[in-house]
């Protein structure tokens, strides 16, 4: 189980660092809920996200499915991601993040 704190002061681009250095996970992250206008690397996750977030500690299985990692991140921190390949293409829902997991593939 990998661990990693989240902060609303967080970048988009720490983020996306983090989460693939500790889980070999690529993801988009999403301007607002709704859109599928990727956030930009600057922007913070309290900018993208819908809620206020408080600095939480985001527990990672390898077991947990692509499609409850993606909804739990989108309501504990009202940010929506999503997993992807090196190609940037959406991750199968049904794949584990240890499926997904890049480092893996390489």
């Amino acid at each position: 189980m990998k661990v990693i704190k989240i902060t609303g002061r967080m970048s988009v681009k720490r983020l996306r660092k983090e989460l693939y250095e500790k889980e070999g996970l690529r993801v988009c992250v999403y301007s607002s809920a709704t859109s599928t206008e990727p956030a930009s690397d600057e922007s913070t996750l309290s900018k993208v996200s819908f809620v206020r977030i408080p600095t939480n500690f985001l527990e990672i299985r390898g077991n947990m499915l692509v499609e409850n990692f993606e909804k739990m991140f989108l309501e504990r921190f009202g940010v929506r991601i999503e997993v992807v390949d090196k190609e940037g293409r959406a991750v199968d829902k049904s794949f584990s993040l240890s499926q997904a997991n890049l480092k893996k593939c390489i």
